[in-house]
Order: C-alpha cells, then sequence, then structure tokens
C-alpha cells in the first residue's frame, strides 16, 4: 500500500480512469452498450450479445 501514497500514483489512476472513460465513449459512439451507461472507474460491462458473443 505505501505506493499508493505516493503523488505519481494518485497522477497514474486519475490517467487510468480518464482512459477508461474515453474507452467507453469510443465503444458508445462504435454501437457498443456500456451496461451502466459508462464508467465512474477503471470497469466497465459491455452486452455483447446484440453482436451475436456470448458466454
Amino acid at each position: 500500500f505505501g505506493e499508493a501514497l505516493r503523488p505519481e500514483f494518485k497522477d497514474y489512476a486519475r490517467r487510468v480512469k480518464a482512459n477508461a472513460q474515453a474507452l467507453a465513449a469510443a465503444l458508445t459512439a462504435e454501437g457498443f452498450r456500456i451496461v451502466s451507461g459508462g464508467t465512474d472507474s477503471h470497469l466497465m460491462l459491455v452486452d455483447l450479445r446484440p453482436f451475436g458473443v456470448t458466454g
């Protein structure tokens, strides 16, 4: 947990979140549906059923 206390880690976490939000926006623009409508963290659930992907 010591690494998480470093200022660099805070910046890294901010960039990870921003990248996830950009990815969610790009996927939405290409016709994918983000189940929650977007992301507030580094996680997202993409509904692939309309593309025939299951499992």
